[in-house]
């Protein structure tokens, strides 16, 4: 149902997706995000770790100006985040 400003829709029927607890729902998440994990270049000090539906990027540096620009550099690579919805940088 939808509800704002005052509005309430009747019941609506969902149709897409999976349960929500689906044992399946872990597997399924590795798959739609395999790309996520494929920008990290772990010779340069970069990695990531998924869980479930939870992404963490790591990166090493020397300094922690470094460090951080790594972590920028792996959010607006080619097939990062940045690059996946409408608010891709021009």
């Amino acid at each position: 149902m939808l509800k704002f400003d005052g509005y309430k829709s009747e019941p609506l029927t969902l149709t897409n997706g999976i349960d929500q607890g689906c044992p399946l729902s872990g597997i399924f998440y590795q798959f739609y995000n395999s790309d996520l994990i494929e920008i990290c270049d772990t010779n340069k000090g970069e990695d990531a770790v998924t869980f479930m539906d939870n992404m963490l990027l790591l990166a090493r540096g020397k300094t922690l100006l470094e460090t951080n620009a790594k972590v920028k550099n792996m959010m607006i690579r080619l097939g990062g985040w940045t690059q996946m919805g409408s608010h891709s940088p021009k």
